[in-house]
């Protein structure tokens, strides 16, 4: 296949693009700082807790500001937007930010019960994969004007990561609900391991996304 990369994009879809990078930095900064919650959870460190879970929810913040910026390019572009479909499937980007902060509500309500080390670190792998996910989808969507076949490199390896965890998460819960505790907290374990499961899976749809942007051109 042979790409032209740079000759037919827009002034406006460049500005979108641009705007859409910016909300990826703001995604691999909330997916590392639900690792750093997780962490410091694990060692009962509470004011830590605390502190991760407040730039969690600025992140939240800027994060919707970021998609209205987005609505607003893509609003003004009209018609002369030739993929604005194709753009408009990043604004999905943004779930990924309040899945995060959902899946450190659940951490909040836990903040009092010790998480066994077995538990912590099974859960931490899980996040450290989306880690690598959502670092390759932020990769994607940089490359996908420049290098579209790059972008698409990075579009299959988020597959693979996003079956990684596939095979991890399920058995995980599995042992989740198997706990001899308490039921709110097996519920809020299972619903904090959902939303990292969750967070792979938007991913995978920004992935998606890019590879209808890179085979426009």
């Amino acid at each position: 296949m042979t790409y032209n990369p740079n000759a037919d994009y827009s002034t406006s879809e460049r500005k979108a693009l641009d705007i859409i990078n910016d909300q990826m930095r703001e995604v691999v900064l909330a997916v590392k700082e639900l690792r750093g919650l997780i962490e410091a959870w694990a060692v009962g460190n509470t004011s830590e807790m605390d502190e991760t879970y407040k730039n969690l929810n600025q992140l939240e913040t800027s994060a919707d500001e970021i998609r209205i910026s987005l609505l607003s390019e893509v609003s003004r572009a009209g018609p002369g937007l030739l993929l604005k479909e194709d753009i408009l499937r990043f604004l999905v980007i943004d779930k990924i930010v309040d899945t995060a902060v959902g899946g450190a509500f659940y951490i909040s309500t836990l903040k009092d019960w010790q998480i066994p080390s077995e538990l912590s670190e099974k859960i931490l792998d899980l996040v450290d994969i989306c880690i690598a996910a959502v670092t390759h989808l932020k990769s994607a969507i940089y490359n996908v004007i420049s290098n579209p076949e790059n972008a698409l490199n990075f579009a299959r390896e988020i597959d693979i990561l996003e079956k990684q965890i596939d095979k991890l998460y399920r058995p995980l819960i599995v042992q989740i609900t198997e706990l001899n505790d308490d039921l709110c907290i097996i519920m809020a374990l299972r619903e904090l391991v959902l939303r990292i499961d969750e967070i792979a899976d938007i991913g995978l749809e920004i992935a998606d996304a890019v590879r209808m942007l890179a085979l426009t051109r």
